[in-house]
């Protein structure tokens, strides 16, 4: 008869099987034979095997999970390091390369990042001209909150935001792509027709107002030059020229074909002469700026909005009436101080119809946008820092062309004869800046053959 092994040996020779990691009715019913187990063996050598294989079969589960998280978020930390040193690539690709018919063959004449934010300066903005609406209809202490908070809740995010897309889509149409891009080529066309019909629309006022500018600054010398008040009946020819509809609408032409033509010589050469025209037309409010800064008293700065009532119009402009229901709080004509603030300080998205245009965009278009963003604030908050801390203008005195009177009267008349030839040169600058953003989107629309 054979013999019966002893208990160890069956134990060696065919040990059960481990527990399986996840099954917990396994587990719990192993738990209650080993309860079992444990009062019926004197020794509970059996048990204490089974309990301690299942504790270390617990503690390698839990080892390994480790490992695995920790062989996870190191990966994950390489993969965003890599994607933070990646430069940005532009996510649909397309040929955009632009005919240059005065640059050598082969040759695509890149901008500056000065020469980009001067464009995109004078695609927004252009100089403080433009900003004694703002002052009529809140007074100069929330003009001044405007002009400063405006920029930093509007105008930087807007231009993050610009510099950002116009990377991941470097082409002429600008942010135009973008909407193609979230809603379709149907909202992508439209976008595209509707912003070039602004455009075109927006710029045909420039030469008129070139022609307007010139015609004061010339009769400003007139007047100075004769010591008179005003242009007498017998002087009145000499600037029939700038009154008379044939000859203005002469001008005009004559004016849009020449600025058309330096267009299309090139982006690097608009930029360029966007330049100088910048520091002709800023140079009279740097010297209101400097000259006039020991006449300012802090506490005209801090002069609250005189009662609605005293304004006498209600328009955007503040210069008629208009059927809209004016709206006050605080004194505060809210409709023409929103949309005057708007106004000046809105519309960099333009910038990105030359983001393709720049040397490695990825790096320097988005030093282009914030520097244009800081050009477009100083230079509405710095000379209205002076003007309304050095004169004592009423606020219902504030209208288009009242830069020119203050610092005609801080400075003296030279400046405010500079002023107006300053803002003369900055029309043509706009003209330019303008044409040149209208001219890329549609040179890609017809590209795409959209048009």
């Amino acid at each position: 008869m054979a013999s019966i092994p002893e208990r160890g040996a069956l134990l060696e020779e065919d040990p059960p099987p481990p527990p399986s990691d996840f099954d917990t009715d396994n587990d719990y019913d192993n738990d209650n034979d080993n309860d079992e187990n444990m009062m019926m063996s004197p020794s509970g050598t059996t048990t204490r095997r089974h309990r301690d294989r299942s504790l270390s079969n617990v503690s390698e589960i839990f080892e390994e999970a480790y490992e695995i998280l920790t062989e996870t978020t190191h990966h994950v930390q390489e993969e965003f390091a890599q994607i933070l040193e990646t430069e940005i690539q532009p996510v649909k690709p397309r040929d955009t390369e632009m005919d240059f018919p005065f640059a050598p063959h082969g040759v695509h004449p890149k901008l500056s990042v000065l020469a980009l934010s001067i464009l995109v300066f004078y695609k927004v903005s252009g100089g403080p001209f433009g900003c004694e609406p703002t002052v009529r209809a809140a007074g100069p202490f929330y003009a001044l909150v405007g002009f400063i908070l405006f920029p930093i809740f509007w105008s930087i995010p807007e231009a993050l935001v610009t510099a950002e897309l116009g990377c991941q889509y470097p082409e002429p149409s600008g942010s135009v792509a973008w909407i193609e891009e979230a809603f379709g080529s149907t909202a992508g066309l439209l976008c595209g027709y509707f912003h070039w019909v602004s455009g075109a629309t927006d710029n045909a006022i420039y030469p008129a107002l070139f022609l307007e500018y010139l015609s004061s600054y010339l009769k400003s010398l007139h007047v100075n030059d004769h010591s008179a008040d005003a242009i007498t009946p017998n002087d009145a020819d000499e600037f029939s020229v700038f009154t008379d509809p044939y000859w203005r609408f002469f001008l005009c032409s004559v004016m849009t074909v020449i600025l058309a033509y330096i267009n299309f010589t090139g982006l690097q050469i608009v930029g360029n002469l966007s330049v100088v025209v910048a520091v002709l037309a800023m140079s009279p409010f740097v010297l209101l700026v400097v000259l006039g800064a020991g006449q300012v008293d802090p506490n005209r700065w801090f002069t609250l909005p005189e009662s609605p009532d005293l304004i006498q119009s209600d328009d955007d402009a503040l210069q008629g009436a208009t059927f809209l229901p004016t709206v006050t709080l605080g004194g505060i004509l809210w409709r023409p101080y929103v949309n005057n603030l708007f106004w000046n300080l809105n519309s960099f998205d333009v910038g990105a119809s030359f983001a393709g245009e720049l040397e490695h965009p990825e790096r320097t278009f988005g030093t282009a946008m914030i520097l244009s963003v800081f050009l477009v604030a100083a230079s509405y908050i710095l000379p209205l820092l002076v003007a309304l801390g050095a004169s004592d203008s009423d606020q219902n005195e504030w209208k288009a062309g009242q830069l020119t009177v203050v610092a005609g009267e801080v400075v003296g008349h030279w400046l405010a004869a500079w002023t107006v030839l300053a803002a003369a040169a900055s029309n043509l600058a706009l003209f330019l800046a303008e044409l040149s953003g209208d001219a890329y989107q549609v040179s890609m629309r017809a590209m795409m053959m959209m048009i």
